[in-house]
């Protein structure tokens, strides 16, 4: 951070243009995100952005993600973080893979958490949603994801995000599931 404020920047990829456009739609009600957002064109598809003005409501967000320059993760945020919190992060960083080409599993990429972090958010998973994931070191690179290993730990998580999945997203369900609660809530 180099100025006096931090700013706030979300950015996607084209195919997911829609769920930046939800984001920027929320965002926007704070009178902090001026402009549309905006296509920048790159040699695969390109990305979309929203970016903020630099306000201290900003600065003192990056206070509380970031230490000595490193991002990080706390307690009390965690503790802060409800059923739609957990749908959006494990829609901006998860992942819904198949064993065996059938049964679901959850990735939740946490590589710039320590390895500490990372058990710490797997324990505040498991005491305060019965979710139990495994810590799992990254094959390419470095870093840590939180990873299901069996079918019903998938399904536990799947069943407290999918009601605030978006239908751009739906491709981070079990095939063919997307609730018509989120639907509704989200449209």
């Amino acid at each position: 951070m180099g100025s006096r404020n931090a700013r706030f920047t979300v950015k996607h990829c084209s195919r997911d243009r829609n769920y930046l456009f939800w984001k920027f739609s929320i965002l926007r009600a704070t009178g902090w995100f001026v402009g549309l957002p905006k296509f920048r064109p790159n040699r695969n598809s390109g990305s979309w952005r929203i970016q903020s003005m630099q306000v201290p409501t900003f600065t003192d967000y990056y206070h509380l993600f970031y230490h000595d320059g490193r991002k990080g993760v706390l307690l009390e945020v965690l503790n802060k973080l409800e059923p739609l919190g957990l749908a959006v992060w494990y829609m901006d960083d998860g992942h819904l893979g198949y064993s065996y080409g059938i049964y679901p599993s959850v990735w939740l990429y946490t590589q710039s958490f320590s390895r500490e972090e990372n058990l710490m958010i797997q324990l505040w998973l498991r005491q305060k949603y019965g979710v139990r994931l495994n810590l799992t070191k990254v094959k390419t690179g470095s870093g840590f994801l939180l990873k299901s290993s069996a079918q019903c730990e998938a399904r536990k998580f799947l069943k407290i995000v999918t009601p605030y999945i978006l239908p751009c997203m739906a491709r981070k369900l079990e095939r063919g599931v997307l609730s018509g609660q989120a639907k509704a809530i989200l449209a």
